[in-house]
């Protein structure tokens, strides 16, 4: 999955057109999929802890109705 975003992402950011990715050395591609992979990490973990407090108030909303 992540490697989809990081493709995609790629892809919207123009660093795939005309040569681009291949007019680089190995290390900014290196360095450019490290970032994209750290961005991406993040942006999931985010989105679980989001996820987690969501779940949290569903519940504690529950527990208020059915008492």
């Amino acid at each position: 999955m992540m490697d989809d975003i990081i493709e995609y992402c790629f892809y919207q950011s123009g660093l795939t057109s005309q040569g681009c990715w291949d007019d680089l050395d190995d290390y900014a591609k290196e360095a450019i999929e490290r970032f994209a992979r750290l961005l991406v990490q993040e942006c999931l973990a985010e989105k679980e802890e989001r996820e987690i407090a969501l779940q949290e108030l569903a519940d504690q909303a529950q527990e208020l109705n059915l008492e």
